[in-house]
């Protein structure tokens, strides 16, 4: 795949280019929500967080599921490992300049996209077993050479890495994310032991692989996936994208195409699908507002004739403000959301890789943003929540307290995506041109109870004189 393996530009332009491929850290404005968006939990993917001692546990699985991915695929290790090879330098650049220092010059390997290593070296990879003292010796240097626990959290770059340990890391954690997705997806495809911990794993596994920080390059999975044949990725990107909203399909999921989109990374892929259709826009304005209110919640939009509707789709494009049909209020409709800890990883990463690499006047690269943002504004107390959840817009594990808190702060951190801005903008021009329509419907809204009460209480005394008239006609006959 010649875009895969291109070299890219150095310099600023050469980055800016770069800027949809690369691997990002975690954006420094977001790192106040917690290190619960930024580090995994149980498994490290890339070289960004692979220094952490509770992280090593995992490096045994990981060689062991490249073991039996190596053995279920029909390339040989060698033929695998040099595809990872030919990419391995472009993938370090895709993590940034200087953000993985080479290791010391003496002794380090030739580039890794420059030479394959000796026989000796593949046969290391192909005979050792997965808990070799041999295998884990990397891993102990590695702890060896990493910064004291205080200086591994945060910015702070790994550790240095030589070539061959790179693109060694490069292959190990590309088999074991196939060999994942595999076991998840498919059948016969690993020893009952690797399953069961995949299985049993699962949710904590999908959090830490959607983790910004914790992504391998697309071009170093797609060298894999084109040798072994058909991995269903976009399946597995369907069905985690199933627990991120709270209307499920049923049956098996179905794959979806790429056509000529080329994700940077798995986060990447998984917001491309939930995105969805962009070619649907909100109304579009004449005149644009002067002054745009961002103070509505869910009953102030209520009070002024604009009512919330849950979309009939799950991706974030069927997120729009509709004219409704006889009166002249507005439909906001918004997809349906369920909270849980991976959505809400997914949510905040997805957000994260937006920052990272989205133009905000573009509305296809700011729409998680743009999500986000409405839901904020909707959300002042824990009472929108609750008005949220009864009309089954946002539901899962999370506490009304705990959505209003994650949502308060996405929404003074994140900035203001295109669609986000376009609906705004519907919303006042309708208050501008709907002003007497507005002040009607207003004062039926609030008092409507009142006046219904009201008028009750006339006709029941009404009905109390109409039968004291009788009972008094009734003596006088």
């Amino acid at each position: 795949m010649n875009q895969d393996q291109a070299a890219p530009a150095f310099g600023f332009e050469g980055d800016y280019n770069l800027r949809i491929s690369r691997i990002y850290k975690f954006p420094a404005g977001l790192r106040a929500l917690g290190t619960r968006y930024i580090e995994p939990m149980l498994v490290a993917i890339g070289p960004y967080h692979r220094h952490l001692p509770h992280l090593q546990g995992m490096e045994q699985v990981k060689r062991l599921a490249t073991d039996h991915f190596v053995n279920q695929v029909e390339p040989t290790r060698e033929e695998l490992y040099a595809a990872v090879l030919h990419v391995a330098g472009t993938a370090r650049l895709l993590y940034g300049y200087g953000i993985i220092p080479p290791a010391p010059a003496a002794g380090d390997a030739p580039a890794a996209d420059q030479q394959v290593p000796p026989p000796a070296q593949e046969q290391h990879h192909q005979a050792l077993p997965a808990g070799d003292a041999h295998q884990q010796a990397p891993a102990q240097e590695q702890q060896q050479q990493a910064p004291p626990a205080a200086a591994q959290h945060g910015n702070n770059p790994p550790p240095p890495m030589g070539d061959i340990e790179f693109a060694d890391m490069l292959f190990h954690d590309a088999c074991f994310l196939l060999q994942y997705i595999r076991v998840r997806m498919l059948n016969n495809t690993g020893p009952p032991s690797l399953a069961h911990l995949f299985y049993s794993k699962r949710s904590v596994i999908n959090n830490d692989i959607m983790l910004l920080e914790n992504q391998l390059p697309w071009l170093v999975l797609s060298s894999l996936i084109n040798l072994t044949g058909h991995v269903p990725v976009t399946r597995f990107i369907v069905r985690l994208a199933s627990v991120f909203h709270a209307r499920r399909g049923l049956g098996v999921e179905q794959g979806f195409e790429l056509g000529d989109y080329r994700p940077a990374h798995l986060l990447a892929l998984l917001r491309f699908h939930m995105k969805g259709d962009m070619t649907r826009q909100v109304d579009m304005l004449v005149n644009t507002p002067n002054q745009i209110s961002v103070s509505f919640n869910a009953i102030g939009l209520e009070e002024i004739g604009i009512k919330l509707k849950v979309s009939d789709g799950n991706m974030f494009a069927d997120m729009r403000i509709n004219k409704r049909s006889l009166l002249p209020g507005r439909k906001l409709v918004l997809p349906p959301l369920l909270l849980g800890n991976v959505s809400v990883t997914c949510l905040v990463n997805m957000a994260a890789l937006e920052v990272c690499t989205g133009i905000s006047f573009v509305d296809n690269n700011t729409v998680v943003c743009s999500y986000v943002g409405i839901l904020a504004m909707l959300m002042h107390r824990e009472d929108d929540v609750h008005q949220l959840r009864a009309m089954h817009l946002v539901q899962g594990e999370l506490t009304d307290r705990e959505t209003l808190d994650l949502f308060t702060s996405l929404g003074k951190l994140l900035p203001s995506g295109e669609r986000y801005v376009s609906i705004l903008e519907s919303i006042e021009e309708y208050k501008l041109g709907n002003w007497l329509w507005i002040a009607v419907y207003r004062f039926f809204h609030l008092y409507f109870t009142k006046i219904a009460t009201f008028f009750a209480a006339i006709s029941s005394i009404a009905g109390v004189f109409k039968a004291f008239e009788l009972i008094v006609v009734k003596k006088h006959q």
